[in-house]
């Protein structure tokens, strides 16, 4: 579990690599683990670090011990990640997310640096009252 856990985790965390490129070309991106549904176009390995460390269950042994660095941003999709919070954004404010326009930006999309401060700049379809 751990040798298949190190591998989920390298998936995530690598910028670059064939191995990281071959996979992403056959299966998608690692989000994809969080998939139920298996697929006969699957090897075994993908399954089991799938099953293992997603199997489609915020709450495993995965993903309770793992947390996400922040830093600029700009791999943390900001709906579909769980990078603050114990749930997606996109399922913990539905309203929210049908009214944005950016609906797979990542985190560093929706705001900008001003000098010292955070400031969000998140794009709605609609004005808000």
């Amino acid at each position: 579990m751990a040798l298949l856990g190190k591998w989920r985790w390298r998936l995530g965390k690598d910028h670059t690599g064939i191995w990281k490129d071959i996979l992403e070309s056959k299966y998608g991106s690692w989000r994809t683990l969080e998939d139920v549904k298996d697929s006969y176009h699957e090897s075994w390995w993908w399954r089991d670090i799938r099953r293992i460390t997603s199997g489609g269950q915020r709450d495993n042994w995965f993903s309770r011990n793992i947390k996400w660095s922040v830093g600029k941003g700009n791999r943390i999709k900001f709906w579909e990640d769980i990078w603050i919070g114990e749930k997606l954004l996109k399922e913990k404010y539905p309203r929210l997310y049908t009214n944005t326009i950016l609906k797979e930006g990542t985190l560093g999309d929706f705001g900008f640096w001003d000098e010292d401060w955070w400031v969000w700049s998140i794009p709605w379809r609609r004005r808000w009252f």
